[in-house]
């Protein structure tokens, strides 16, 4: 199974190739060329995510690459390793690095700014300046090495 967004920072007109990205996901998913093609063109139109439940999720995701300006898509794999992961944490074995490059993981794939809203939600104030100073701190340090 996998989730597929639309990437925020780029434009969508500029994705000539909608018409592979279907055949590739009719190809290798169970749902008809009708189904594939509602599912992307709802993904285009309301830029909300979709789900698809594929048969072979690493051969579409390399397919899907494969074509020319991939990149206005992002694809979550909910493949065995993300179930695997993500039962490990629940139970609380990992440490936090673990947690992080997780949410991290989902975070960059999703672009998801509502599930960054609902993480920055559960810090307290001070944990949220103490974000803030860090992020000017790496923005002065930007800009020193850009002189």
């Amino acid at each position: 199974m996998i989730i597929i967004t639309l990437n925020s920072n780029l434009s969508t007109a500029s994705f000539p190739n909608k018409l592979t990205f279907i055949k590739i996901l009719n190809s290798l998913s169970s749902n008809g060329l009708y189904s594939c093609k509602d599912s992307i063109d709802r993904l285009f139109s309301e830029k909300k995510p979709i789900i698809i439940d594929v048969l072979d999720s690493k051969s579409f995701i390399d397919e899907v690459k494969a074509i020319d300006d991939y990149d206005v898509l992002n694809i979550l794999d909910l493949g065995t390793s993300y179930y695997r992961d993500l039962n490990i944490l629940k139970l609380g074995i990992g440490d936090k690095k673990e947690y992080v490059d997780f949410i991290m993981t989902y975070y960059e794939q999703l672009s998801d700014k509502n599930f960054l809203i609902k993480i920055l939600s559960r810090l307290d104030k001070n944990n949220l300046k103490d974000i803030v100073v860090e992020m000017n701190d790496d923005i002065k340090n930007l800009k020193a090495t850009l002189n």
